[in-house]
């Protein structure tokens, strides 16, 4: 708390001193720096992996302001409160010093000690896409997985889903996605669920149209000579077209079967009205017939 200096003549009644060194003393008022250390889960990641990085600060005399994490020089996140953990992604291939400096609400900064975190340049049939690969689980070579600039996975070492570029396949095939635009998802094998819903792209996009006043019914001899020359109804594809489009939108598919539907509905009605004419013939023939006998 003080300091006390003795001088060797009495006759001295001032003492000229430029320098004091007090040690394991504290001096009231002073600041005591904050502790910081840091950790991460693991030491390895591949890249594009989201990084945690947690630290461990407090201050003896105070409270913490602030902790910032470093990778390197560069500043790469920091936190307020506790709990001091922030999570990094896209750090590049190649090695990283990570460190943490804690700030007290005296203003004295500690800098922990730093740790090693290793982002893997390349490494294949890991389920994520890192290094010079350009595509996802290739098998073999990390240079080049596929053609098509990273969009197409081959059969090899896929057991698990996998996800890039915003699209995810589920089991093994050799898919293109980059000849599949506008699909998110490619799943290899039958897909069982308790339920499946279909989203109409349109509100006007259903077949209810056939039932309008102005709709024209094709005839039944068209539809029957239709279908003795191309072998399936009209307005559906046949297998050769779906052959060649690699299959077919099942919402569209749905909308035609449904219109095809309503239009066996109509040919019904036109049916039952026919034979209601019919009815009403051999009534009246058989009326006519009931006067010619008398």
């Amino acid at each position: 708390q003080y300091v006390k200096v003795y001088a060797s003549n009495p006759a001295v009644q001032y003492l000229n001193l430029s320098e004091v060194i007090v040690n394991g003393c504290i001096v009231s008022g002073s600041n005591i720096p904050p502790t910081v250390s840091i950790a991460s889960p693991n030491s390895v990641y591949p890249v594009s992996a989201s990084v945690t990085l947690n630290a461990t600060a407090s201050d003896a005399d105070g409270t913490i302001s602030n902790v910032q994490f470093y990778d390197g020089p560069a500043l790469i996140g920091s936190k307020a409160t506790s709990p001091y953990s922030i999570v990094v992604s896209n750090l590049a291939a190649g090695s990283h010093s990570i460190t943490a400096k804690a700030t007290d609400n005296g203003g004295a900064i500690t800098t922990s000690s730093a740790i090693n975190i290793t982002i893997s340049p390349a490494t294949c049939n890991d389920g994520v896409q890192n290094g010079t690969e350009t595509g996802i689980d290739c098998g073999g070579s990390c240079t080049a997985c596929a053609s098509g600039g990273g969009t197409q996975w081959s059969t090899a070492s896929i057991t698990q889903p996998t996800y890039h570029n915003g699209v995810v396949l589920i089991g093994k095939a050799n898919v293109n996605t980059g000849s599949e635009t506008g699909y998110n998802l490619f799943v290899v094998g039958g897909v069982k669920a308790e339920k499946f819903k279909v989203e109409l792209q349109a509100s006007g996009n259903w077949a209810d149209y056939v039932f309008q006043k102005d709709y024209k019914l094709l005839p039944i001899r068209q539809l029957g000579s239709y279908i003795k020359e191309h072998h399936h109804l009209p307005n559906f594809p046949s297998v050769k077209d779906i052959t060649l489009a690699g299959g077919y939108e099942m919402s569209d598919m749905i909308k035609r079967q449904q219109e095809s539907i309503e239009q066996l509905h109509l040919y019904i009605i036109d049916l039952e009205l026919q034979v209601q004419k019919v009815k009403g013939l051999e009534k009246r023939l058989a009326y006519i017939e009931g006067i010619i006998r008398k």
